[in-house]
């Protein structure tokens, strides 16, 4: 039983964990760039070439130069709150609920015994 839950979390963490902590890492692995026109801002390019933004660009209260890093970083944060805060409530109720039912299993025995 134990080798049972400790091979379904790890099967979580592959199937779950490790995909969508690449799309997290996204916005660094590849950034948005390309031939643009001259008169965009980094936030238009921004905007342009990233289909999912969970930071918008525009609303950062950084210099025009300085939007580029300072979204990257804010993206990157956001992205992975959106992976990890699901995935770790997903897997403290699966171990409370093992536990649970590993009590009652214990309890169920010694009264039978």
């Amino acid at each position: 039983m134990k080798k049972l839950f400790t091979a379904c979390i790890v099967l979580a963490f592959v199937l779950v964990l490790l995909p969508g902590l690449y799309w997290a890492l996204m916005p660094m692995l590849a950034p948005p760039q390309g031939i643009h026109n001259a008169d965009w801002s980094s936030a238009d390019l921004i905007l342009d070439r990233c289909a999912f933004c969970v930071v918008n660009p525009k609303k950062l209260d950084v210099p025009e130069d300085e939007v580029y890093f300072k979204w990257v970083f804010s993206e990157i944060k956001a992205r992975g709150l959106i992976v990890i805060v699901p995935w770790s409530l997903v897997l403290g109720i699966t171990i409370w609920l093992t536990r649970k039912k590993r009590t009652a299993n214990n309890e169920l025995e010694s009264t039978v015994a």
